[in-house]
């Protein structure tokens, strides 16, 4: 193989821009390995840089996929205008109120039509593609309309150059679909990149047929498109170590300033609860949920490479959950490092366990909470239970750990009664951190919904409309859309959950200024309660013997039974009445953080 062949990797917006792209970053090395040299482009900073002040909510706003439409007319042209139409209708819209919004709509028009276009001349002239054998680019999220925007105008400059795509928004049937629609695409990597990007290279130098390589789909000589099914990497510990150097000199060069700088990182693949019981609602890791880790030895030495070489300790790992053993094998090894981290957990954690990740700089998590009702957490197939999720979000404000985490409904099997007893239990948390929101289960490709869209759960689905806004009618939608719409009869109007959606608003609100508080203390030989919760003054509750001992114990979930030897039935019911314990099938769990230890000894 020669050496001197050359690929560009490229990150479009609407990728954030607060942290490198990981998959940039892997490969890279891969592509260098190769024997081929390799450059990132990590664009979406110059449009980040534009747009300051707008660019991060067109990140998250993807409800709407807000981010692809802005980008459709310069991928597709103008041949879509009327749909536009009725889609900035739909949300060019005050959030508070919901009324049209004239100025909203004249400003998302205008970055369509001035702002993009000038962006994506700028990815054309600042870089001289002629150098370059071949353009990938990694398309997730929002990124999709903005790459084939630029991989369009690439082709028609350079007939000859490669241009191949990668990444979620390509996954499987997705990439082969966009691969018919698209003629300027040349390759689609249907999977996971590692094991084919080699003889991929190999193909392209030599001039073999790219369609022998597995994980790659590609056109034949006909023009049929040809696919074999990808490889599945088994071993994470062969994977180079990420190189954000292009990033972090493209921050500089266009005067980015922060305060952290997060770096992504990644401990293992798939999911092992996933494997034993698929979550409902879940469309991440396609077609193949099998669970590797990177061993233990050589997340030491990236964390050390990494926060060496960029001057960041902050890391978010890109996991889809935690790997179960690394709380015994590589959080204690951690103890006293300056690393900060952020993962996706299970809520099932021990108070010990949760103590040795957050020893072991584990400072945010993400634990799939989804629910406070048992029956619903059922439905959704979490493995956990009500009383588990409260008692996570207990012990991880006492330990100081942020938790992220959302209420979902639209669940088919779901009753009114099961949001009944979610409401009473969330009358009861205002001490602890609310969700970010409350939103309807999505239907996404991949996912258990999806897959059994044809039963009789499933009335009718659908692409989401705005697919039909943004992209041209060539594509086919139910194999190129990754979000669909749906309607079941065994779900409860939109309309029925608007008490718990109030409830949530203001929960959020009172935590944005004056948290409730729950908390116990020591007078002498008085227990004390300070509780804040009910939107009054803080009120004190005098706790006898048995009532103390009944929520220490009560810390864990413990059984009604078990507690007949530290107090009586009249004691517990006032603990529940008082809303200091609250219960579930029989089961019991103080809402009262644990008292600091010098307290509790006493």
């Amino acid at each position: 193989m020669k050496h001197d062949n050359a690929m560009a990797i490229v990150c479009m917006p609407f990728a954030d821009a607060s942290v490198p792209s990981i998959q940039l970053g892997v490969l890279a090395g891969l592509v260098r390995a190769a024997g081929w040299r390799a450059e990132t482009f990590h664009f979406n900073l110059d449009l980040a840089a534009r747009i300051s002040d707008i660019y991060d909510e067109l990140c998250q706003h993807d409800d709407q996929l807000l981010g692809e439409w802005l980008f459709a007319e310069a991928a597709f042209g103008s041949s879509q205008s009327g749909l536009s139409d009725r889609y900035l209708d739909r949300v060019a819209r005050d959030p508070a109120t919901g009324q049209r919004d004239a100025a909203l709509r004249e400003y998302l028009l205008h970055l369509q039509k001035v702002v993009i276009p000038a962006f994506i001349e700028d990815c054309l002239n600042q870089v001289e593609w002629a150098r370059f054998d071949v353009v990938g680019f990694s398309s997730l999220f929002q990124q999709n309309v903005a790459a084939l925007a630029l991989a369009r105008r690439l082709k028609a400059r350079r007939r000859d150059l490669v241009i191949v795509f990668g990444g979620a928004n390509v996954h499987g049937d997705m990439g082969v679909a966009y691969l018919e629609a698209f003629p300027f695409i040349d390759h689609v990597a249907l999977g996971e990149a590692e094991l084919c990007m080699e003889p991929f290279l190999r193909a392209i130098a030599s001039g073999t047929r790219v369609s022998d390589v597995p994980g790659i789909a590609t056109r034949t000589d006909t023009g049929a498109v040809a696919a074999r099914p990808p490889y599945v990497v088994k071993d994470l510990s062969t994977a180079p170590t990420p190189d954000y150097d292009e990033y972090f000199a493209r921050r500089r060069d266009l005067n980015f300033t922060s305060a952290t700088i997060t770096l992504p990182l990644e401990t293992s693949r798939g999911c092992w609860w996933g494997e034993r019981s698929h979550c409902v609602f879940c469309g991440l890791n396609g077609s193949d949920m099998r669970f590797r880790t990177k061993p233990e030895p050589i997340v030491i030495e990236e964390l050390s490479q990494l926060s060496r070489r960029y001057g960041a300790y902050a890391f978010k790992a890109t996991d889809n959950i935690m790997p179960r053993q690394y709380v015994d094998t590589l959080f204690p090894q951690l103890r006293g490092a300056p690393y900060r981290f952020f993962f996706e957990v299970k809520a099932n954690l021990t108070l010990e366990q949760l103590r040795i990740l957050r020893d072991g700089g584990v400072r945010w998590i993400q634990p799939g909470i989804e629910s406070l009702s048992t029956d619903i957490l059922r439905l959704l197939r979490k493995g956990v239970s009500k009383l588990q999720n409260i008692r996570l979000l207990k012990w991880a404000r006492w330990l100081g750990i942020k938790v992220s985490w959302n209420l979902l409904h639209g669940v088919p099997g779901e009753t009114a009664e099961m949001y009944d007893d979610q409401v009473a239990a969330m009358r009861l948390l205002g001490h602890l951190e609310p969700p970010v929101g409350c939103s309807r289960i999505r239907m996404d490709r991949f996912s258990p919904l999806f897959q059994h869209r044809n039963g009789p759960s499933i009335e009718w689905s659908r692409p989401w409309d705005a697919y039909r806004a943004i992209y041209p009618p060539e594509l086919d939608l139910e194999r190129a859309a990754y979000f669909f719409e749906y309607e079941s009869p065994e779900t409860l109007p939109e309309s029925s959950h608007e008490h718990m959606f109030e409830l949530v608003e203001s929960w959020r609100e009172s935590w944005t200024h004056q948290p409730a508080v729950l908390q116990w203390s020591r007078r002498g030989d008085s227990v004390i309660v300070e509780d804040s919760r009910f939107g009054m003054d803080m009120r004190e509750l005098t706790l006898d013997r048995a009532a103390a001992r009944v929520l220490d114990a009560c810390d864990q979930i413990r059984s009604l039974d078990s507690l007949s030897g530290l107090a009586d039935r009249e004691c517990i019911a006032d603990l529940l009445q008082s809303g200091l314990l609250i219960q579930d099938r029989g089961q019991l769990l103080s809402l009262v953080p644990p008292a600091p230890i010098a307290e509790r000894s006493k």
